[in-house]
């Protein structure tokens, strides 16, 4: 008989500190549970491929997703970490009472069998399984003060993260001096200190600003939101790659001189022999064979309305620099911001479809529904979970948590 290690635990950790420490996790009261089952353990979810159930425990194939309930009246707020098994059953959670409730459950990232990477709040910690704090890297000045999008664990032992870097810089198209804001990659060692950075403004053009997104100033300070990095992906060797949704665009930047290699996307160095190009896209990552993934909001694409968003791949000839499309899944709404596609096996993927905003519709009307969905080789859709709030990323992990009795 096999039962899973670690059921339900209900936990926060709210130490400010860089060293590991343990906390005692205390227990969710009655209001909260209720919400968060409302929210995940509803009856909108459905398990569409049966057959894969019979050869395959849904019991022992977790899904990792941070959930961002949607505010209502008199709820609790509810910013948390939830694995489901494929039966759709919560079977882990993990909520932090401190954390901002606007920046919550971003990343999160399975490290080894018993700790987990997350980002959420105003920083990034690893916590164990039981919800035991071990490491926390908090905001700062020295990250112009926020840790954003994304966090990724090298094979050092240390960290790679997405900071903020702002200037003020003369717009050619307007005349004035304004505040633009960019983005500034940290590495981190295995104690959170910073031992290598690198920021756009060293080696891209900050009046390039080809989105409405990087073009509208910020209501409440006037500054523009340049390049907006939402996304890394680490590549052998140490180069990485950078999303910027408000470039369309993702960069290669060289690890040794910190050179951008090259842009792919709408305006980039690639030419496209087939397919389209993505629009303010989010989380890139690479199947075995190189193929590059990525989900594609669709914000100011070019053929207009009616909008869309899609899991897009993409087959890279770095030397002759051309791309073909060779994945494209419609989502089921368009989901202007948020949203993550991971790689599965057997050429499967798992779509995150996770702000929904109906801009095809009213201004401002969203339907509050987040989903995961995962499609086969064949874009057959086979398993699909629906929760009351959005989810920034998925993670699909098999054999976690579980061990003989």
């Amino acid at each position: 008989m096999r039962k899973l290690a670690y059921a339900l635990l209900l936990c926060a950790a709210t130490v400010q500190a860089q060293e590991p420490a343990a906390v005692t996790p205390p227990q969710l009261d009655e209001a909260q549970v209720a919400a968060i089952r409302a929210a995940v353990g509803n009856s909108g979810r459905t398990i569409t491929n049966v057959t894969r159930d019979a050869y395959r425990n849904p019991e022992q194939t977790l899904t990792f997703f941070g959930v961002t309930q949607l505010e209502k009246p008199n709820d609790p707020k509810l910013p948390l970490f939830v694995a489901v098994d494929l039966k759709g059953e919560i079977v882990w959670l993990y909520q932090d009472e401190e954390t901002n409730h606007d920046r919550a459950a971003r990343a999160i990232k399975v490290l080894d069998e018993d700790t987990l990477l997350l980002l959420a709040g105003d920083g990034f910690r690893t916590v164990s399984l039981a919800g035991d704090l071990q490491l926390q890297v908090s905001s700062g000045p020295q990250f112009g003060g926020t840790i954003h999008h994304d966090v990724v664990a090298l094979s050092s032992g240390g960290f790679l993260v997405l900071g903020r870097d702002q200037r003020e810089v003369e717009l050619e198209a307007t005349g004035e001096m304004a505040v633009v804001k960019g983005d500034r990659v940290f590495e981190l060692d295995e104690q959170g200190a910073t031992v290598w950075e690198w920021s756009t403004f060293d080696h891209l053009d900050p009046q390039h600003m080809p989105t409405s997104l990087s073009q509208k100033p910020n209501p409440k300070d006037g500054s523009y939101d340049w390049t907006h990095g939402n996304g890394l992906v680490v590549l052998e060797g140490g180069d990485f790659l950078l999303s910027m949704r408000h470039q369309h665009q993702v960069a290669r930047v060289s690890r040794d001189t910190g050179e951008v290699v090259w842009l792919l996307g709408d305006g980039g160095d690639f030419n496209l022999l087939e397919g389209q190009w993505f629009y303010g896209q989010h989380a890139p990552t690479l199947r075995e064979d190189g193929t590059l993934l990525l989900y594609d909001n669709g914000n100011d694409r070019p053929s207009g309305p009616p909008l869309f968003s899609r899991a897009v791949g993409y087959s890279l000839d770095v030397e002759a620099l051309t791309a073909t499309e060779t994945l494209s899944w419609t989502v089921p709404e368009y989901t202007s911001f948020l949203g993550g596609v991971q790689a599965l096996p057997d050429d499967a993927a798992l779509i995150c479809a996770g702000g929904v905003r109906n801009a095809n519709g009213p201004d401002g009307a969203t339907s509050g529904i987040g989903r995961l969905i995962e499609i086969n080789k064949s874009g057959e859709e086979i398993w699909r979970l629906e929760v009351e709030g959005n989810m920034y990323r998925a993670l699909r992990v098999e054999g976690l948590l579980w061990q003989d009795d």
